[in-house]
């Protein structure tokens, strides 16, 4: 658990500052949870975690916008590729068997012959550039799973397990299959982002041990406290996974606020911590 102190300025949530994903969607439950607001003061000097997270949902967006052109062509392509494989290399073995039927037509079929394995050999790289590009695809999905709350982790590790680490690996699997797992994992990404998620916890802060809930805002931001709402804290994703911050003068707020979440307390606005370095 990091204890790094940062500056550290307050938002009110009703105004979500930009490059916070899904600090408006807040505002559900309780028929439009009117939870958070406010601006969001930043830190003057810099602004690098949030250009990151930016950078990164930037990335996320350009990743499933290039994975829908690719997956619209994916099924299709890869049984037609394959289907013509077989079509090709039978037409191959007739053609063969034709050759020894008659000499004077040997020519003729040699010539059908090469152009049927030319074809052939076309449709197999055609498999390999879809090969080549779903690879990329899955190195980039499983980077930006590096980002994410444990508990989504914990629910996409088995898609997770299903993407090849190797090349060799990657040979045993259908390309269809692979495409597949790659949007499955995303969309599980997408649906996590737009809601606000609840999730009991073990923190460690100094050297205690507590029981906190914490409540993630999307994948942008994240807030915890003790159910007494004497201690708590804050959290941003990085690339090693969320960083946390203590914050207890502001554990009352955060427990209130994941109150309104749980419907056990009424709606009002709240102002949240929220650091940049």
């Amino acid at each position: 658990m990091t204890t790094k102190s940062d500056k550290t300025s307050r938002a009110a949530l009703s105004r979500p500052a930009p490059g916070l994903l899904a600090l408006a969607p807040l505002m559900l439950g309780l028929g439009g949870l009117s939870l958070v607001g406010g601006a969001i003061a930043q830190d003057d000097e810099s602004a690098d975690p949030v250009n990151e997270i930016r950078t990164m949902q930037q990335e996320y967006i350009n990743l499933r916008s290039q994975i829908s052109k690719e997956r619209a062509q994916a099924a299709e392509t890869e049984q037609f590729l394959q289907d013509r494989i077989a079509l090709v290399e039978q037409q191959i073995e007739i053609a063969r068997e034709a050759a020894s039927d008659s000499d004077a037509e040997a020519a003729k079929t040699a010539e059908s012959i090469a152009k049927l394995e030319a074809e052939n050999d076309g449709l197999k790289a055609a498999t390999s550039s879809l090969e080549a590009v779903i690879w990329d695809l899955e190195r980039e999905v499983l980077e930006l799973r590096g980002w994410m709350p444990e508990d989504l982790k914990e629910d996409t590790r088995t898609l997770a397990a299903l993407v090849p680490a190797t090349e060799e690996k990657a040979e045993s699997r259908k390309l269809y299959d692979r495409f597949i797992t790659v949007v499955t994992i995303l969309n599980q990404i997408d649906k996590y982002n737009t809601n606000i998620e609840l999730v009991a916890e073990n923190r460690t802060v100094g050297s205690d041990e507590i029981s906190v809930t914490t409540m993630y805002i999307g994948v942008s931001h994240a807030f915890y406290a003790t159910d007494d709402g004497t201690r708590g804290g804050y959290g941003v994703p990085t690339a090693d996974g969320y960083k946390w911050t203590p914050s207890d003068r502001d554990a009352a707020a955060i427990r209130q606020a994941i109150g309104i979440r749980e419907g056990k307390e009424k709606a009002e606005f709240i102002e949240l911590p929220f650091t940049v370095k």
